[in-house]
């Protein structure tokens, strides 16, 4: 529990660490419990039968966001804004580009080493906020960081004394964040990225324009990931 708490601590201070994706409320060192009213966009996939016993109307499942038919049956939620705080427009891309060498003269196995420089490409998708929310709140501290997810037997392959990067653990498991390059002890890096192992977190605070206290929401998404 109180890893969970240094977690949440560190996120209402400014930086994220130890969250992949999550909601943090509070504005003190002193993390505390409230109620957060957000709403978050996502898409609802509804499988299975069902059925009705009156003959007025059909079954309906509506959802709130849909048109506001209360004058007619069957009845809607009386409410017509876009829902959800933000969506991405595509997945991020991440490029990388690769540097072999050898740490040997003459070159040894055991001297090879590849660094790979990352870069998140802006041009690639769009953080498109809900229009409705400006009227409500601000967004402040936009924060975007490739994050490496390695498996066991790539992790025993980093260089970290050639590596610009900061451990964090997520659920017990060792994450890679504010990745900038890394070197790994290998001939070519590609095999080690592959199967999502890189991806973008993005975090930001939500400023209630009441002076209720800020929020901040983190989402880590899958990326598209080329080689230059």
């Amino acid at each position: 529990m109180s890893s969970v708490l240094d977690a949440a601590t560190s996120g209402i201070g400014g930086f994220v660490n130890g969250f992949l994706s999550g909601i943090i409320g509070g504005g003190t060192s002193t993390p505390t419990s409230q109620q957060i009213d957000l709403k978050i966009n996502s898409q609802i996939a509804i499988s299975g039968t069902s059925t009705i016993q009156s003959n007025l109307f059909d079954n309906v499942f509506a959802l709130p966001g849909t048109l506001n038919n209360r004058n007619n049956l069957p009845f809607y939620p009386e409410y017509n804004l876009p829902m959800g705080i933000y969506y991405l427009s595509n997945a991020p891309k991440v490029t990388y580009k690769e540097l072999s060498y050898n740490l040997d003269i003459p070159a040894t196995s055991t001297g090879v080493r590849t660094k790979s420089t990352f870069t998140i490409d802006e041009t690639s998708y769009q953080l498109v906020f809900n229009p409705s929310l400006s009227s409500f709140a601000d967004i402040q501290n936009i924060r975007k960081e490739v994050l490496y997810l390695p498996s066991a037997s790539a992790a025993n392959k980093i260089d970290y004394e050639a590596s610009g990067l900061q451990g964090e653990n997520v659920a017990g498991k060792a994450i890679f964040s504010a990745v900038n390059y890394i070197t790994l002890k290998a001939s070519s890096s590609s095999t080690y990225y592959n199967g999502n192992r890189i991806v973008v977190r993005i975090s930001f605070d939500v400023v209630p324009k009441n002076g209720s206290p800020r929020v901040k929401i983190v989402k880590t998404f899958k990326t598209t990931l080329q080689k230059n």
